[in-house]
């Protein structure tokens, strides 16, 4: 996914905090609902260092692609 890895320590020149690439695990089977539970990262209006512009822009549209799905339930 391209994300730092547990326990970098510096943080300061990530290429990338934040990705749109999505882990999915399911499990399918017939005693299995057709069902999929995603958590996506929370959003935010105002830049930090660790939290830029770009980042805001990758978690919208993210989110935006779960929420326009009229089969989504938001929880």
């Amino acid at each position: 996914m391209g994300l730092p890895k547990p326990g970098t320590e510096d943080i300061d020149d990530l290429e990338k905090r934040f990705s749109n690439h999505v882990l999915k695990v399911e499990l399918s089977g017939p005693d299995h609902p057709h069902l999929s539970v995603v958590d996506v990262p929370g959003l935010f209006h105002n830049p930090t260092r660790y939290q830029t512009r770009e980042d805001s822009v990758i978690i919208r549209d993210l989110i935006e692609s779960y929420i326009t799905d009229r089969r989504t339930i938001i929880m």
